[in-house]
């Protein structure tokens, strides 16, 4: 498996023969970890397993998760509308205000903007 990327809230789970999970939690949803196979007592609905001999990574009550392969990932209707991911992507500083001075931000209010996953990602509310 390679790294985990995010993408804003969306976690992109990405594995070495091409596919990529795409999850986001909305509201609800919560990663736990437990040793291998052991459930948690939760009235959570699991949604996502991923196993090794050692640990489960376990995905209770997330309502967004897809199967992608690699290539379709930049498309995926969340992804495709997000900003620039400024925890898990390299962003310049000038980007970030080449960005903000663009037509489609620079009348928007800044607290509002920094809601907005579309202007940059993951940094909102």
């Amino acid at each position: 498996m390679r790294p985990v990327d995010t993408k804003g809230k969306a976690m992109l789970i990405r594995f070495d023969n091409g596919y990529t999970i795409y999850s986001h939690n909305q509201l609800y949803g919560k990663w736990m970890i437990s040793n291998a196979y052991q459930y948690p007592r939760t009235n959570r609905q699991l949604r996502l397993a991923i196993h090794n001999e050692k640990k489960s990574a376990l995905l209770y009550s997330a309502s967004d998760i897809d199967v992608l392969r690699d290539e379709e990932v930049p498309a995926h209707p969340f992804v495709s509308r997000a900003g620039p991911d400024i925890l898990s992507e390299k962003v310049a500083t000038v980007d970030l205000y080449h960005r903000f001075c663009s037509k489609s931000f620079v009348a928007r209010r800044w607290s509002g903007l920094l809601l907005d996953q579309a202007f940059i990602a993951g940094i909102g509310n």
